[in-house]
Parts: structure tokens; C-alpha cells; sequence
């Protein structure tokens, strides 16, 4: 007795438990052991469920399988038994099939071919409202500026400008002059500069002609231009153009007044000023336009290449809604504001992209999350299948996702917690263990071997 005993405990097997993602056990799954030989077990569904043990196996290289109807297989290999007992634990997520007919899931041609039609609509009218909405409208605004410049300067001079004056202008009209090749690139890239040269020559022309100006006009007109210049500056949030606006208003409250051409120097750098702010100032929105629109390219870029190598296209689609409604919403409560040369148009055109993004990854970061091995997420979010986009649960997730930004980056505080918990964890001392397979294949959970039954006669005893 003690010597069969003995040879019992001597066996070597494999041994474990199957689990379903949500962590309970599966009764009645299908574990094969294929290597030197193959054995076919079924999990129990007693008193201890999910159970398995592998007859007594000879040494050598196994692969191990574990499936269930309505789960995915799982496979462990290599698992090496050499002269000690194995345990080997599955966690099997449902299958896709389980989702209902119509899972969301297609071939990748598919879902990138459907993906790239889609952005390529998107991008084309990105650039037909940027020209037609935003380009073309610029250069009208600048060439009516030329007009009224050369107006102004004969109103208030009694001549049409000439030599340096003439050649401003010129270069101004120039600078935005339709010709095929170059209106077809600026059509695809703009800006490309043209407007800011125009604005440059109209601003240098008002510089240089200010003289004329100050000279021909009387005191009066000449205070009239410094207060409203002054008005201009105070609406500015720089703290130099307040003090411009400032001294200002002392040179015209000045007792007794200033002489007419102190006046007409501080009009001269007035709108000097002013008229190099306004420079800047466009470069600056002209260079965001630049800049958000290779945003927009590269975001739809990824856009194809995840639905092309990933899937779940359907994602993109409700984050993108969420991404729009929630700008929508925004511009409809947005004040009216002067004209910003089309930098208002940027946040549109980006919305819809950064919700699709923002509602593709929060699903797969829920999903990882939510698994029972991390356990981040509460159990609700569970429900949430990688493999099931369609279900309302996960589109409203994806929608939320896209519409609130804030959702969004608590998912992203929820796994940088996580991960701190963790490092933290691995930094204390842990005690020493005598667990086998403690790295066990990807895709499985090694744990201790099981202790022997109670009922067996214990040799030892």
C-alpha cells in the first residue's frame, strides 16, 4: 500500500483549472494534450469546476488546449514536463460568433477600403472649404485693402501714389495674381505665403505714406487718427499696447498741448505698431491653418492603416459623431468675434478626427481594463467585447468617448494608477516560493500545483 502510494505521488501530469474572462470556472470545457502522446480531458463540474488533470504523462514537449462552444480556443505551447508536475490555467474570452449574426467584424480590404472612401470624402472637404471658405475670402479682404489704400492716400493727398508707393502696391496685387500653376498649389497647399507678402506691402505702404499723410492733414484730423487708434490698442490683451494706448492719451491730454509734429511722430509709430501686430497676427492663424491640417492628414492616416490592420472601422464612426456633436454644441454657444481669418474653421475639421481616435482607443483600453486580470474597471464594463462593436453598450461607450474629453483621459488615470500600484507592489520584498511554472506561455495563468487530495493515505504517516 505505501509503495503504491508512493508511486501515485511520484506521477507527472498536467494539471489546472479553466476560467472564463469573468473569472468563473467552466465546467465542461475541452482540454487536448497533444505531444509523445495526446489525451483529451473535460473539466469537471462538481465540487471543484473547471478542474482538469492530464493522466500520468512521459517527459517531453507538450502542447495544451483549451476550448468551450461560445469561447475562443486558447493554446499553451511549448510547455516542457520533465520530472515534476505542470499547472497550466486557461482564460477563455467568448468568441465572436456569440455576438450575434453581423459582429462588425470584416476582412481588412474591407475595412480599410470602406475607411479610406470615407476619409478621402472627409479630406476633400477639408480643402474645398479652406479655399472656397477660407483662402478665397482672405485675398478678396486684401485685394479690397489695396483699393482703399490707393483711395485713401489720393482722398487725403489730392495725388495718386507714385514711385516706392506705386510699386507697393503693385507687388501687393501681384502677390495674389491667379495663374494656373501657382493658384493649383496654393488650392493644395495653402497658405503659401502669398497672403502674408501682400499684407506685408499694403502695411509698408501705409508706413511709408503715413508722412505724406501727417503732413497734408490738420491737428485735428491728426488727433481724430491717434484716439482711434487708441481705442484699437486698449481692445488688446498685450501689455505693450496698453502702454502705447496709454501714452497716447497723455501726449493728446497734455497741458499745454503738444506741438503738431509730436503728434504726427507718435501717429507714425502708432500705426507702425499697429500695422506690425497685424502681420504677426496673421502669420500666426495663417501657420495654425498650416499645422492642423497636417494634423488632419496624419490622423486620418492612422484612421485607414488601424482599420486596414485592426478593424472595427464602426468605432471611428461613432467616435467621430461624438467628436462633431460636442463641437456643434460649443459653436453654436460661441460668441460672435471678429474675423480670425479662418483659425475657427481648425478645431471643425479636427473634432471629428480626434473623437474618432479618442473612441477607438477608449474601447480597446476598456476592454484591456476591464479584463479580469487587471481589474481596473468596475464589473459593468465587462460587457464591452473587442470583438462585439456593434452592441448599443459599446457604440455609446465610443460615442462618449468622442464627445467628452474628460472621459477619456480618466480611462488614462485609471491605467496610470494601475501601473503605479503595480511598480510599487514589485519594489517591496516578496517572500520566497515554491511554485512551479511560474513563467508560464503567453496567454495562460502558471499557479502552485494543487495539494494532494485529503482522502489519499499519506505514506508518511
Amino acid at each position: 500500500m505505501l509503495a503504491a502510494s508512493a508511486g501515485l505521488s511520484a506521477q507527472v501530469v498536467v494539471r489546472g483549472h479553466v476560467f472564463s474572462s469573468d473569472g468563473s470556472r467552466l465546467s465542461g470545457a475541452t482540454v487536448t494534450i497533444e505531444g509523445p502522446s495526446r489525451y483529451v480531458e473535460v473539466t469537471e463540474s462538481g465540487t471543484d469546476p473547471g478542474d482538469y488533470t492530464s493522466p500520468e504523462l512521459t517527459p517531453g514537449t507538450y502542447t495544451i488546449a483549451a476550448g468551450k462552444d461560445g469561447y475562443a480556443q486558447k493554446i499553451a505551447s511549448p510547455v516542457v514536463v520533465n520530472t515534476e508536475s505542470r499547472v497550466v490555467d486557461f482564460v477563455l474570452e467568448v468568441a465572436c460568433s456569440n455576438c450575434g449574426a453581423g459582429d462588425g467584424k470584416s476582412p481588412g480590404r474591407l475595412n480599410g477600403g470602406w475607411t479610406l472612401l470615407a476619409v478621402l470624402l472627409f479630406l476633400a472637404s477639408i480643402w474645398l472649404v479652406r479655399w472656397h471658405n477660407i483662402a478665397r475670402p482672405n485675398r478678396e479682404l486684401l485685394k479690397a485693402e489695396i483699393q482703399n489704400a490707393a483711395a485713401r492716400f489720393e482722398n487725403e493727398t489730392g495725388g495718386a501714389p507714385a514711385g516706392y508707393l506705386t510699386y507697393l502696391l503693385t507687388t501687393a496685387g501681384e502677390s495674389i495674381k491667379w495663374h494656373p500653376w501657382h493658384t493649383t498649389c496654393d488650392f493644395l497647399f495653402w497658405s503659401r505665403g502669398q497672403e502674408i507678402t501682400g499684407w506685408s506691402r499694403i502695411h509698408e505702404f501705409q508706413r511709408a505714406a503715413i508722412g505724406l499723410l501727417a503732413t497734408a492733414s490738420p491737428i485735428e484730423t491728426i488727433r481724430a487718427r491717434l484716439q482711434a487708434i487708441e481705442l484699437d490698442l486698449l481692445d488688446s490683451d498685450k501689455t505693450h499696447a496698453k502702454t502705447f494706448a496709454s501714452n497716447i492719451k497723455d501726449a493728446l491730454d497734455a497741458s499745454p498741448p503738444l506741438d503738431i509734429e509730436v503728434l504726427r511722430a507718435l501717429l507714425v509709430e502708432a500705426i507702425t505698431y499697429q500695422t506690425g501686430e497685424d502681420v504677426n497676427t496673421f502669420a500666426q492663424l495663417v501657420g495654425w491653418q498650416t499645422k492642423a491640417v497636417w494634423l488632419a492628414g496624419v490622423g486620418c492616416a492612422l484612421l485607414v492603416v488601424l482599420a486596414y490592420a485592426v478593424g472595427n472601422p464602426v468605432l471611428f464612426i461613432a467616435g467621430a459623431a461624438g467628436g462633431y456633436l460636442s463641437r456643434l454644441g460649443r459653436t453654436l454657444k460661441r460668441a460672435d468675434v471678429p474675423t480670425d481669418y479662418g483659425a475657427s474653421w481648425t478645431t471643425l475639421f479636427l473634432s471629428p478626427i480626434v473623437g474618432a481616435l479618442t473612441g477607438w482607443f477608449g474601447i480597446l483600453l476598456i476592454v484591456v481594463l476591464a479584463d479580469s486580470k487587471m481589474q481596473v474597471l468596475g464589473a459593468a464594463f465587462q460587457a464591452v467585447k473587442w470583438c462585439c462593436p456593434l452592441t448599443p453598450f459599446t457604440l455609446g461607450l465610443a460615442f462618449a468617448l468622442g464627445f467628452s474629453e474628460r472621459l477619456f483621459d480618466g480611462i488614462i488615470s485609471s491605467l496610470e494608477e494601475k501601473v503605479d500600484s503595480d511598480r510599487q507592489a514589485a519594489m517591496k520584498p516578496q517572500p520566497q516560493s515554491s511554485g512551479v511554472n511560474a513563467g508560464g506561455p503567453r496567454g495562460v495563468v502558471p499557479r502552485a500545483p494543487a495539494p494532494a487530495p485529503a482522502e489519499e493515505d499519506d505514506p508518511k504517516k
